[in-house]
């Protein structure tokens, strides 16, 4: 008996040794979601075979975190429960020591070719609690510093145009995961991959999902033109000299609005830190005002603690109108916001998500122009002699049909824009009509083209420079403005309600409370204002 107890223990002693082998061989073990079939899988810092980090941030932060540096790559495993599609999260935080290029990681699944670019980015804060003054006492800008600070990072496309995270593609099993570090240094917490992010619960899911009583008595006001802080230092404060601007001065310059033409690129965003005097439901009311482009919708996303927190302000639009207006979120009825008493953070975001599958069908109908003028460039020559008759059908045999396809897809990209602008009178929409028309011209007679390249792909009046102006005129760019009080002046305005001018009177302010409601920052109890205030934007 006591021979087998022996060979019974070193049987077991011998399992334990591989396994401890085959650990070693694989790299970290694979971690799991907490609670067996939960969705999300964590794997912690700690397991990534680095150091933990001793920078100063590392202590702001409540679980493992490791230091990166230019050149750094970290590999784990994970255990996918099941096939399917899956989003892709980061703790980090960047040094202050990293001033101006956001850190990218470089993200590589084994056994898949595609590598994916993971951007951290930046935040900036001003350095100073009041405007200085220029020898004139006008307002001048603040010097702008990097805030360090924590934020969770999903992996997204790298020009912030789509409206979810990018999905993976990953079998069930074990995964091997990299991440590499180009330059720049970073602090890395923990690692997430979770169920791929296709659509946000909608209002009517959120609001049902938590039962709370409503809060009373509770208006809170902030200033556009100072934001807690911001992802781009380019998003600056505006003077703008209207007398519904505050504060307005008839002889100095004071820095009253943010953004306009400074806050145009899709991701850029702006944070506000605001505190919450008591759970319950608020409303957000934002005053705008969108006069830049025509007849064109632009969009903003609104985050609250870094979260969209459900579909309908994943992409909050804002549409051509020359005049102020409140915008409260959800319109008549309004979307009710539960905050938890205590610190919280707004953020709003420029989005061109709306418009990404225009977007890309215009650059892929700029490179059908383009691959067709080089054919028949190819064919003619660079001098075209208008005497000469071409027969271009017997070269390029389907020109008809390609001619056809392209314009009955700008069609169907016009009706599009149509359904989200709502008025035929946009300059986006009559110049798809004009470079609609250029191609259906054109597809009538193949033959005469190489006179009428002026049609197709030279000059202004051109399919290809027409489709060119909508492409880097309109979507691509979305200025916006946020100002303290109702303003005029900027291109788009958008306000957070913002204090009060010492000058005014009691009556000047009370007034502007009721036809603000709470603007944009302004977060206000969803029952603490009459019904006739809460439908006046």
């Amino acid at each position: 008996m006591g021979w087998r107890r022996q060979i019974t223990t070193s049987i077991r002693l011998l399992i334990v040794l591989w396994l401890a082998l085959v650990s070693l061989l694989a790299g970290p073990l694979p971690v799991r979601a907490e609670g067996g079939n939960a969705p999300v899988i964590e794997v912690q810092a700690d397991a990534l075979g680095l150091p933990a980090a001793t920078h100063p941030l590392a202590t702001s932060y409540a679980k493992p975190s490791v230091m990166l540096r230019a050149g750094d790559q970290v590999s784990f495993t994970v255990t996918v429960p099941q096939a399917g599609a899956y989003a892709l999260a980061i703790d980090a935080a960047v040094p202050e020591t990293v001033t101006f290029i956001p850190p990218e990681l470089l993200v590589q699944i084994e056994g898949q070719p595609d590598r994916w670019r993971l951007i951290v980015p930046l935040f900036y804060h001003d350095t100073a609690d009041q405007f200085p003054l220029d020898r004139y006492g006008n307002e001048t800008l603040i010097p702008q510093a990097r805030l360090a600070r924590w934020s969770r990072v999903f992996l997204r496309d790298p020009n912030f145009s789509q409206p979810y995270p990018i999905a993976l593609t990953l079998p069930a099993g074990r995964q091997r995961i990299s991440l590499s570090l180009g330059e720049g240094e970073l602090v890395l917490g923990s690692f997430y991959l979770l169920p791929a992010i296709d659509a946000y619960p909608s209002y009517a899911e959120y609001r049902a999902s938590r039962q709370a009583p409503a809060s009373s008595g509770v208006l809170i006001e902030l200033a556009a033109e100072r934001p807690s802080f911001k992802n781009d230092t380019s998003v600056r404060p505006l003077s703008r000299r209207n007398l519904e601007v505050t504060p307005y001065d008839p002889y100095y310059l004071r820095m009253n609005t943010l953004g306009g033409e400074s806050w145009s690129r899709s991701g850029t965003a702006v944070y506000y830190e605001f505190t919450v005097p008591q759970s319950g439901w608020y409303a957000i009311t934002l005053r705008a005002i969108q006069d830049y482009k025509n007849n064109f919708t632009v969009y903003r996303r609104i985050l609250i603690d870094d979260q969209v927190l459900f579909a309908e302000l994943n992409a909050v639009p804002f549409s051509y109108n020359p005049n102020w207006r409140n915008y409260t979120l959800g319109g008549t009825t309004p979307y009710q916001i539960y905050l938890e008493q205590g610190r919280h953070v707004l953020g709003i975001e420029a989005t061109t998500a709306p418009y990404h599958d225009s977007i890309e069908r215009v650059r892929a109908g700029l490179k059908a122009i383009a691959d067709l003028a080089f054919a028949i460039k190819r064919l003619t020559g660079n001098q075209i002699d208008i005497y000469k008759e071409w027969e271009i059908a017997d070269y390029i045999p389907d020109i008809r049909e390609r001619l056809a396809a392209l314009a009955g897809q700008l069609r169907a990209d016009q009706q599009a824009l149509l359904a989200v602008n709502q008025t035929p009178a946009s300059p986006e929409v009559l110049a798809y009509q004009m470079a609609i028309d250029n191609l259906e011209v054109l597809a009538q007679d193949p033959n005469r083209i190489p006179t009428r390249m002026s049609r197709l792909s030279e000059g202004a009046g051109s399919a290809a420079h027409l489709l060119g102006s909508i492409f880097g005129g309109a979507p691509a760019r979305q200025h916006l403005a946020l100002v303290a009080e109702p303003a005029a002046g900027a291109r788009y305005h958008l306000h957070p309600f913002a204090g009060h001018h010492p000058s005014r009177t009691e009556h000047h302010r009370r007034r502007d409370c009721e036809r603000l409601v709470p603007a944009v920052s302004g977060l206000l109890p969803q029952q603490s204002l009459p019904e006739h205030r809460r439908s006046a934007g």
